[in-house]
């Protein structure tokens, strides 16, 4: 949903998140619900991204999901 590769850091995840919470938060472009829909997405995968532990349990879940965990 943030669209960073996996092996960002968070320096690169925090900077690309800050970008498109901008672009999408209705009281900063005067939106819909559209985008305020598309912005709890992008604060849901932040969430994860931002914490190791989850980060590291999505990165296991995706690869396996990929075929690369097999």
């Amino acid at each position: 949903m943030i669209g960073v590769p996996p092996s960002s850091d968070i320096k690169h995840i925090k900077k690309k998140y800050y970008k498109l919470a901008q672009m999408y938060h209705p009281d900063v472009q005067g939106t819909g619900d559209k985008d305020e829909e598309k912005l709890k997405r992008i604060n849901a995968a932040y969430d994860v991204l931002k914490n190791e532990e989850k980060r590291e349990d999505y990165d296991k879940k995706r690869d396996f999901a990929l075929g690369a965990g097999s």
